[in-house]
């Protein structure tokens, strides 16, 4: 368990650091901004689109990989469970539903709290269906607060 961390961490800084300093990390943030500004200012739009979608086919396929070789089977429903803990973590961040808002770092914390909040409900027994109520709950609660400071920062 302690290394599957240490492999985590790891992966979360060389990707952390990649984002944060590297022209490719930077164009992804500004196409994710703005695509008319990031066009304007000469960045090849589609191609950061496609690279970043290509990007994100690698990693999910090596995570069904992963999944299945873990657990020994394979079937079509099989990641279902974590969609929604996914995009509570991604809301929970700070990465704004409406665009133009975001980071890897808000990300991996948001990550570590979804992480523990669902080892929490399963030790809990709780059931499958309350979990995902759980998380529907935190990202509504998390869109919610963004609409407010976006609309309080709005009136400022």
């Amino acid at each position: 368990m302690r290394g599957r961390i240490i492999k985590l961490v790891l992966f979360a800084a060389v990707v952390g650091l990649a984002m944060s300093r590297t022209t490719g990390g930077k164009r992804v943030y500004a196409v994710g901004n703005s695509e008319r500004v990031a066009r304007l200012s000469g960045v090849r739009v589609p191609a950061v689109i496609i690279a970043v979608y290509a990007i994100s086919a690698m990693c999910s396929v090596l995570a069904g990989i992963l999944l299945t070789a873990s657990s020994s089977q394979g079937f079509l429903g099989m990641g279902d469970q974590f969609v929604l803990p996914t995009v509570a973590a991604v809301v929970l961040g700070g990465t704004s539903m409406f665009g133009g808002r975001g980071g890897y770092g808000g990300t991996m914390v948001a990550v570590l709290f979804t992480t523990i909040l669902t080892t929490v409900l399963v030790i809990g027994a709780i059931p499958q269906g309350v979990r995902s109520i759980v998380f529907g709950v935190a990202v509504l609660a998390a869109i919610s607060a963004q609409r407010f400071l976006t609309r309080r920062d709005d009136r400022d």
